[in-house]
């Protein structure tokens, strides 16, 4: 057994030592299984324990049959006489913030809720993504002259990317 030496005293110490599955190394799986298809990558999560959870989507929807594909074909890249791991593989998720653009363009014509960096709340129409951004259709409240009450307008806003903090889809029922 190994010792250390702490304020004059041996103290014992166990060195623990186990293969961390590499996240780069399930991403390019995950990029190389996907390339070609409708299927898009939106996040690799991988615990201390070795829990590897993905998420997939396509502007579709992905189905059961599809993730089991997905997680066959990781596991059959990985080995397991070097590393022990668990795999999940599912959608995004509906209540989960936007990941990747491709999230943004699925969801085209329908209602979101942005919070900006500076803290500001947004809900509307997603109507536009492009490389750098988006543009929703807000409802706002505006005063047309100072006697009159406050009229409802719809107005287009536009929106860079590295200004959003977190966007979610409103759920409507």
């Amino acid at each position: 057994m190994k010792t250390g030496r702490s304020r004059g005293t041996e103290v014992p110490y166990f060195v623990i030592f186990f293969q961390m599955v590499q996240k780069e190394l399930i991403e390019n799986i995950v990029e190389q299984v996907t390339r070609g298809t409708d299927l898009f990558h939106v996040e690799t999560r991988i615990s201390i324990s070795n829990k590897i959870t993905i998420a997939v989507d396509s502007m579709k929807g992905i189905t059961i049959d599809q993730c089991g594909e997905i997680s066959k074909l990781v596991e059959a890249s990985l080995n397991r006489e070097e590393e022990d791991f668990e795999i999940e593989v599912s959608s995004p998720g509906l209540s989960e913030p936007f990941k990747v653009i491709n999230q943004y363009r699925k969801n085209i014509g329908q209602e979101v809720e942005i919070v900006t960096e500076d803290g500001q709340q947004l809900k509307g129409k997603l109507l536009f993504v492009s490389e750098s951004g988006i543009t929703i259709e807000a409802l706002k409240k505006i005063k047309t002259s100072k006697h009159q009450k406050k009229q409802i307008v719809l107005n287009n806003i536009s929106i860079v990317f590295e200004n959003i903090k977190k966007t979610k889809l409103i759920l409507s029922f």
